[in-house]
């Protein structure tokens, strides 16, 4: 009988949580302030995980947004590895999600 709520889901609502977290309290860089973490999909061996994101303003510049990911993605990393789980910390990777603004 399959799971109805599967480890890698569990895995997607903590790095979310953690992530989140750490973008709205940890993060210095001040492009990040006005971002929100709206998703996250690891892959079926949790070596990747695919995290979405949103500004909240606007008129903000998406390549400036992805470069301020980018930056901080090894912080988060490590903010993940303290906090998560799993034996292996899985590699971020990072996606505007435009969903909102539609």
């Amino acid at each position: 009988m399959p799971r109805d709520f599967p480890r890698s889901r569990r895995i997607e609502d903590q790095i979310q949580r953690i992530l989140s977290d750490v973008v709205r309290k940890e993060v210095r860089d001040p492009r990040l302030s006005a971002s929100i973490i709206t998703a996250v999909k690891v892959s079926k061996d949790l070596s990747v995980a695919w995290v979405y994101y949103s500004a909240l303003q606007a008129d903000d510049d998406g390549a400036d947004l992805a470069a301020a990911f980018a930056s901080a993605g090894g912080f988060m990393r490590g903010r993940l590895a303290k906090e998560l789980t799993v034996r292996r910390v899985p590699e971020l990777r990072f996606e505007r999600d435009d969903l909102l603004s539609h």
